[in-house]
Order: C-alpha cells, then structure tokens, then sequence
C-alpha cells in the first residue's frame, strides 16, 4: 500500500478523492 500511503499524505489527494467519488457517480 506505498501508493495508497503516498496519496493518504498528499493533501491533494484529498480533493483528488473528492472529484474521484463525484467522477465514480457519473454514469
């Protein structure tokens, strides 16, 4: 889970995840 630990640490990814849900929703 190295990557998964670089993006829990990079403030960034939060809103990556963030636009990543919105992205998952879209049909």
């Amino acid at each position: 889970d190295r990557e998964r630990n670089l993006m829990n640490e990079d403030p960034k990814w939060q809103d990556t995840n963030y636009v990543l849900s919105s992205y998952k929703t879209e049909p």
